[in-house]
């Protein structure tokens, strides 16, 4: 989507955060992770999704939830972009 490193590393929270990341409400707490990590979970979801279609379960893949890195306006200056409450002072706002 054209985010360089530095954009995503400032997006993506830690691993034990990353549940509060999806739901759109928390943005690079206790992050950026490693590429060693992205490389592992990448891996882990073609052994998963290998293994489901071995058995002939046919895999639905999470999609785009809408939250989006702090710098998206800059790549997308015509969509509208809308802040999200902050959730619990982790300032997920900041830098919009």
């Amino acid at each position: 989507m054209g985010f360089s490193q530095s954009e995503l590393d400032d997006y993506f929270t830690g691993p034990a955060f990353l549940a509060w990341h999806r739901m759109g409400n928390l943005q690079k707490h206790a992050g950026p992770l490693s590429r060693k990590w992205h490389a592992s979970q990448f891996e882990l979801a073609q052994q998963i999704i290998r293994r489901m279609t071995d058995i002939e379960i046919i895999p639905v893949l999470p999609a785009f939830t809408g939250f989006m890195p702090r710098s998206a306006p800059k790549l997308f200056p015509t969509a509208k972009f809308y802040n999200s409450s902050d959730w619990v002072g982790f300032g997920c706002n900041e830098s919009w």
